[in-house]
């Protein structure tokens, strides 16, 4: 009996512990300087804990409202917090106190322009990003621009695309529930003729067509592949 309330008490001991130190790796010690701030969060989205990251920075801002990298990281805080408009607000700023500081935060903040509708904005950006020379900016990004790079036409053209057909002002924009938004974009919706099926473009794993039915209830079921013939390890882009 002794020996397994030991047991059960070194268990519990050893949540405890383990509790404490990731509640701590959590805690942001706002009395630290700006510099060692900023440190911890990189530290954060390293980890993809956004939320410390946010307070972390928000208050080197505060204190020192020129530390041009917060803004930086701000950006890439409140894109992945899925706040556009703080994303716009923080990666202007950040132009504003240095433009040649990074490249790559032309591109996200067109993105975030482009998830506020504002496509004219937008192409500014990502234009501004595919004429840019990257030896003219001070931030080695050359990992992330790769990735960008891949996506720089394709995204132009999407674009053109919601600005010229005027999606922004034609349509309803309503959230329709985890079972068809994810983190990532769906776009291009379709419904079948007898409104049952929905059919959509999503890159949530590689850009694929998927398709949800709505029940009598009113409620999307999970969205799936609308069929393996024809999603493929290629994009398909378009749903309609």
């Amino acid at each position: 009996f002794i020996i397994l309330m030991l047991h059960h008490f070194i268990s519990f001991l050893l949540f405890s512990l383990l509790t404490t130190q990731l509640l701590g790796q959590n805690e942001v010690n706002t009395k630290k300087s700006p510099r060692e701030l900023v440190r911890d969060a990189e530290g954060y989205i390293n980890r993809q804990q956004f939320k410390p990251a946010k307070l972390a920075l928000e208050t080197v801002v505060e204190q020192k409202a020129n530390f041009v990298v917060a803004y930086r990281l701000l950006g890439i805080v409140y894109t992945n917090l899925r706040t556009h408009i703080e994303a716009i607000n923080a990666y202007e700023k950040l132009f504003e106190l240095d433009p040649t500081l990074s490249r790559a935060a032309y591109y996200e903040c067109a993105m975030a322009y482009m998830k506020n509708r504002r496509y004219d904005k937008a192409l500014s950006y990502l234009n501004l990003y595919k004429n840019a020379n990257p030896k003219d900016y001070k931030s080695d990004e050359t990992n992330v621009q790769y990735r960008y790079n891949m996506y720089l036409d394709f995204e132009i053209q999407n674009c053109r695309f919601a600005r010229d057909r005027k999606i922004a002002s034609d349509f309803v924009h309503q959230n329709l529930g985890t079972s068809i938004n994810s983190a990532a974009d769906e776009y291009l919706p379709t419904l079948t003729g007898d409104s049952r099926w929905l059919i959509f473009t999503s890159n949530r794993m590689g850009e694929n067509i998927l398709m949800s039915k709505i029940n009598k209830g009113g409620k999307w079921s999970a969205a799936r592949s609308i069929s393996k013939a024809i999603n493929t390890p290629r994009n398909e882009g378009m749903a309609k």
